[in-house]
């Protein structure tokens, strides 16, 4: 039986203080928390504050919402309501935010080591401590820290659950996926189908044990979510799991005005909702105006079939490649036309390396399949369907692809001195 690779724990615990002190040092030189935008979270906030419960001035003033998944509006009323609206709480926010996106070495790190070795390990925990659009996100006052922390413990505890075998395990994994899922509603999707081929895989290979802890795991998710998923129901009078905020998105990418993006042409400005929607304010509730953007979508979809189909492989193409400049918002700090360049160089050597681990044969294991399968899968239907331009959108699931870049890097340094030793060794 062939010894499985060590995992480089010293490494990686360096990893997590330099990025520590590298996330820190960026919070402190942009000082965001001096002047934080708070976008939707923050106004939800502010309305829990003035005692409004989870509401929003979109359908009216102080009307119900679930624009917003409730996950990071609560975290910062809390954070407010305890320490107030002012510069410190959001700074303690960023340092809460920085801790938990540095802790990302580790699962990192863990699956890279099981998949690929301790070398590529070691790396990745390296490259992930440095990786830019972590270090942006931890000065941010917004929950893309949050999901690209969590994602990486939930792959890496989805897997060890179904191989482990511990109900305690699954357990933890579950919850945490539901409190996720919170943040970022994606993530159901993600690890629905993944603990689903994993319980699938277990029933057919007769491992019950297996079968029977990613079950738990599954209803332990459900679990984390229903309480939300009630107050939705005893608000809106249907069926939300989290939030409903799809069919605007799904209707931003599907109109005669749509870019791909959530900006007209130039990035000067975002998209305006239509006029007779508009009407509905004060006069309907959310779910009324949601659904009202969600026909008029599917309407314009049905006029011409094959351009929803163009716009929606267009759209796929951009996520997995790059935003045209034109189309990012240029609004703001304009940090996604500032920064551009960054974000397409490294994505750029994230690519060439899974092609070259596909190319030499490195991504044949079933867990690396499954994963990459998934990401591809959900966020491709996801943002295809809707719009792109922002890079926190795939920037949640390029965690993945440090692994394989890592890999990549091991390879091609034993290729080049004639070492004869794979990732593995």
């Amino acid at each position: 039986m062939q010894t499985p690779p060590q995992f480089p724990a010293r490494s990686v615990l360096a990893a997590f203080l330099v990025a520590l002190v590298f996330h820190l040092a960026v919070v402190m030189a942009l000082r965001h928390f001096n002047h934080p935008i708070l976008w939707e979270n923050g106004e939800i906030a502010r309305e829990m504050l003035q005692g409004h419960g989870y509401s929003m001035d979109f359908a009216g003033p102080d009307a119900p919402t679930t624009w917003q998944a409730p996950g990071y509006p609560i975290e910062l009323y809390l954070f407010e309501k305890a320490f107030g609206e002012r510069p410190f709480t959001y700074l303690l926010i960023s340092l809460v935010q920085c801790v938990a996106v540095s802790a990302m070495v580790y699962p990192v790190a863990w699956l890279a080591c099981r998949w690929f070795g301790t070398r590529a390990a070691a790396l990745s925990a390296w490259i992930t401590a440095f990786m830019p659009l972590y270090a942006w996100y931890c000065s941010r006052i917004h929950q893309p820290a949050d999901v690209m922390a969590i994602y990486p413990w939930l792959f890496a505890g989805w897997f060890y659950a179904a191989e482990s075998r511990k109900s305690w395990v699954a357990i933890a994994t579950g919850l945490v996926t539901g409190i996720g899922a919170m943040f970022s509603p994606t993530l159901l999707a993600v690890f629905g189908i993944i603990s689903f081929v994993l319980l699938l895989r277990g029933v057919f290979t007769s491992h019950w044990q297996t079968a029977r802890v990613v079950f738990l795991g599954g209803v332990c998710t459900l679990v984390a979510i229903t309480p939300w998923t009630v107050r939705n129901y005893e608000v809106f009078g249907r069926f939300i799991p989290v939030k409903d905020s799809f069919a605007m998105e799904f209707w931003k990418g599907n109109n005669p005005n749509s870019t791909g993006t959530p900006m007209v042409e130039g990035g000067r400005e975002a998209m305006g909702l239509p006029a007779d929607v508009r009407q509905l304010y004060g006069k309907a509730g959310e779910t009324q105006m949601m659904d009202m953007l969600g026909r008029k979508a599917v309407a314009y979809i049905e006029s011409d079939k094959p351009a929803f189909v163009r716009r929606t492989l267009k759209k796929i193409f951009w996520l997995w490649t790059a935003t045209p400049r034109a189309l990012l918002r240029n609004i703001g700090e304009s940090e996604a036309l500032k920064y551009d360049w960054i974000h397409s160089a490294y994505w750029a050597l994230f690519a060439l390396g899974f092609i070259v681990t596909l190319c030499m044969g490195m991504l044949r294991k079933f867990e690396i399949i499954l994963s990459f399968a998934t990401a591809f899968f959900v966020y491709s239907m996801v943002y295809g369907l809707t719009v792109v331009g922002q890079a926190r959108y795939r920037a949640e699931i390029e965690f993945l692809f440090i692994t394989t870049f890592a890999a990549a890097c091991v390879a091609l340094y034993d290729v080049a001195f004639r070492k004869n030793r794979s990732p593995q060794s």
